[in-house]
């Protein structure tokens, strides 16, 4: 008996293995379908969003308040960035800003910073 296999993979390859068929012989097909572990995880991993102090109350950082549930911190530009607050930092300010943003930041709280 002779066996054809048709193998499915993650990156939608088709493979299709023929061997010769006799005239008497029955046409078996298997099916073997692969799927990344990671493609299969990805739809059931739920994230917790963290609050946030987001450093600029301009267009940007206003958008940030307002898509956030209400836990985030505001902090206008000049103003002291908390050191006891755990979230990151979110900076939202012109680039000329980011001197005065380091200034007013604790430096253990340099490595929460996202520009």
């Amino acid at each position: 008996m002779a066996n054809n296999t048709l193998t499915l993979s993650s990156s939608t390859l088709f493979n299709l293995t023929r061997k010769p068929i006799s005239f008497t012989s029955t046409l078996t097909l298997r099916i073997k379908a692969r799927a990344s572990t990671a493609i299969a995880m990805a739809s059931t991993t739920k994230t917790k969003v963290v609050p946030a102090v987001i450093v600029g109350g301009g267009r940007v950082g206003r958008a940030l308040e307002d898509m956030g549930n209400g836990d985030d911190l505001l902090v206008k530009r000049g103003d002291p960035v908390p050191l006891d607050f755990k979230g990151p930092i979110l900076v939202c300010t012109r680039n000329d800003d980011l001197d005065a943003v380091l200034e007013a930041t604790p430096r253990p709280r340099w490595n929460g910073i996202a520009i």
